[in-house]
């Protein structure tokens, strides 16, 4: 007796994707929802427009070491060999004894280091993701970061939306 395997064309994703025009209707969206920005026109790409949100989340900029290298000829070649060597093994100790640490958010551990806007692998999982998808936002912070203050920051988007329209209405109504 045969059996009749069915062989699946396509895999099948979580997302149902409908036709073109619903998704040029969704990034026209996109734009005017990020238009409400006064330094921001509905022309900016999102990835830009997000570049403002970062500018007010205090991204920790990694020190950067500068190694002065002496030259002196009337040194003893032997000697320079055998101490610059055991000098070379004492700084890549040192960098790597420094952590790696996420620039938004500053956690240390993470399964995972993403792109951020400073570059590769300098923010955590939890703050990379959002970042890659314009959610990443100065009141954000993953509940177990060593910076996360419960009355300043949320790991809920939704709360952080609300925390926004908050302080956004309370220094407008401050101001008049």
């Amino acid at each position: 007796m045969l059996h009749r395997f069915v062989i699946p064309g396509k895999a099948r994703s979580k997302r149902s994707r409908g036709p073109m025009g619903n998704k040029s209707r969704r990034i026209t969206s996109q734009f005017t929802s990020w238009s409400h920005h006064p330094y921001m026109t509905s022309s900016d790409p999102p990835l830009l427009q997000q570049a403002y949100w970062l500018a007010d989340s205090e991204l920790i900029l990694p020190k950067k070491e500068e190694h002065n290298v002496e030259t002196n000829p009337n040194k003893d070649y032997e000697h320079d060999d055998i101490s610059g060597s055991l000098e070379g093994n004492n700084q890549n100790q040192n960098q790597q004894q420094q952590p790696r640490r996420c620039t938004h958010c500053l956690s240390q551990r993470t399964p995972q280091w993403r792109t951020g806007p400073l570059g590769p692998k300098t923010l955590c999982n939890a703050c990379g993701v959002r970042f890659k998808s314009g959610r990443l936002l100065p009141e954000y912070r993953p509940a177990k970061s060593p910076t996360f203050v419960s009355y300043k920051h949320s790991n809920s988007h939704k709360k952080v939306l609300e925390m926004r329209t908050m302080s956004h209405l309370s220094s407008n109504s401050s101001s008049y």
